[in-house]
């Protein structure tokens, strides 16, 4: 099982991922942002010293995280190894994932997965138990290296957020309501409820943060659905994802450990070592090709503008590419080996899908794909899936045969994935003909005023709608 990324980071997947935010009014009892709120300060304050002066750290995390079938946890326990280096903070992560059944009568004998992850600044390595594989791949930062630890389930004990240029940056933008000090073991904590607001399509974040009362530091974190933003603490509900972390220890000494592990005997070695070029910005093309003009709107086709649809287009991700910043360059091939570039489809409008068969929101995605391709092909459109699977036994060109899907498919997207700062399967990207990008979204959203439980047609209905919209707006730019 892959952690999802609300266990893996959920600030991260709420921050690093989704870049700044915009405020928002929560209940009238809610303080300022955690930079205005003095206790937050303070706490920022003795936290960010010692991460400033220390040269390591380790500490034993505990991640349970409640599954959707309602019927049991997923619990990670491992101990986690870090060092500070001239790019950045090495990770190293070693223990085990399992489950604990919370429903008596659907409970099964399961063996705990060995987890084992390293990052050492340029390269990321992902011990995958149970199929007798490591990936070994270069990474450019260190949001890469998360994702590649979650392809080895290792990314949820990781404290991400405490190892950025300025550690928990995103609780300065958060609205912060003190609650009364807790213990946790027998450490003394402060104890906040924070929401940090939803920025674009993200939706706001929920937490329950515990942090030492003596310095700082992160010692519990409780994620919650977004839905119980504003309820009262009595009407919250359990977090759907608890970190609990022990034995915390900063050090001004090298942590003495190689970031790094050998490839077990019998495994095979899977991965990239190609990211660091293909994150390359692209030099500008001194001798464009000229640009065609805009196609005419078929009849039937709704115009960009139009009151005929439902509902306006989605604001953008901030956590992906900016819109009007170039798309970054790639170079992938299909299930016949052929390469495509970025400058292949230049002239073009272009739609990114990054996608996965493992995922169920790519296969309700995908759908939508198809009828866009078909909509759009005969218009100087041109519709891209770009796959990454998490299995050296998946089988992507199967799945898209079978399914009668008639887009371009490339395989083997993970070392582009760093340059689009994907973080969630499904994301999209329209690209204008001039190579910028005209519009982003990071998850298969639901339409204003959401959606009815398990009504994935509302969302796929929507995405459609969306990217009808960016491509008729990307079609009238020159």
């Amino acid at each position: 099982m892959k952690t999802p990324l609300f266990v893996i980071c959920p600030l991260l997947a709420a921050g690093l991922v989704c870049g700044s935010f915009q405020g928002r009014v929560l209940a009238q009892t809610t303080q300022a942002a955690g930079a205005a709120n003095p206790e937050m300060k303070a706490n920022l304050d003795r936290m960010r010293s010692i991460v400033h002066d220390a040269q390591s750290f380790t500490y034993d995390a505990e991640v349970r995280g409640r599954m959707p079938d309602g019927k049991r946890a997923s619990v990670t326990k491992a101990k986690v190894t870090t060092e500070k280096a001239d790019s950045g903070w090495m990770i190293f992560v070693e223990g085990t994932q399992d489950f604990e059944w919370t429903d008596p009568k659907a409970q099964k004998k399961t063996t705990p997965t060995t987890i084992r992850a390293a990052f050492n600044g340029s390269v990321a390595v992902g011990l995958q138990e149970k199929d007798k594989n490591v990936r070994r791949t270069s990474v450019t930062d260190i949001l890469a290296a998360r994702l590649e630890f979650n392809q080895s389930d290792a990314a949820g004990p990781v404290l991400w957020d405490l190892f950025q240029p300025t550690p928990y940056s995103l609780l300065e933008n958060a609205s912060v309501q003190p609650e009364p000090s807790e213990t946790v073991g027998d450490v003394a904590c402060n104890v906040y409820w924070i929401v940090i607001p939803a920025a674009g399509s993200t939706p706001a974040t929920p937490m329950r943060a515990f942090f030492n009362a003596k310095n700082g530091l992160p010692v519990k974190l409780e994620y919650y659905s977004p839905g119980v933003a504003k309820l009262a603490p009595e009407k919250r509900g359990d977090p759907r994802t608890t970190i609990t972390i022990s034995n915390l220890k900063p050090s001004v000494d090298p942590a003495g450990i190689q970031f790094d592990f050998e490839t077990p005997k019998g495994f095979t070695v899977s991965g990239s070592k190609d990211q660091r070029k293909l994150a390359e910005t692209p030099k500008p093309n001194s001798n464009p090709a000229p640009t065609p003009a805009p196609a005419p709107v078929p009849a039937g086709n709704t115009p960009p503008g139009s009151s005929s649809y439902k509902y306006p287009l989605a604001p953008s991700s901030d956590s992906l590419v900016r819109v009007g910043n170039a798309a970054p360059d790639f170079k992938l091939k299909d299930a016949d080996g052929k390469e495509y570039s970025l400058a292949d489809f230049k002239g073009k409008v272009l739609v990114l899908t990054f996608w996965g068969t493992w995922k169920p929101a790519c296969q309700d995605a995908l759908p939508a794909i198809q009828t866009i391709n078909e909509k759009y092909k005969e218009r100087g459109v041109s519709v891209v899936g770009l796959n990454f699977e998490q299995s050296p036994k998946a089988d992507p060109d199967k799945f898209v045969k079978d399914k009668g899907y008639t887009f371009l498919s490339l395989k083997q997207a993970q070392p582009i994935a760093g340059p689009y700062k994907v973080a969630n399967w499904p994301t999209f990207y329209v690209i204008g003909r001039d190579g910028k990008v005209v519009w982003t979204s990071g998850s298969l959203l639901s339409p204003p005023g959401g959606v009815s439980a398990g009504n994935h047609a509302e969302q796929v209905a929507y995405l459609e709608s969306n990217l009808s919209q960016a491509i008729d707006k990307a079609l009238t730019q020159p």
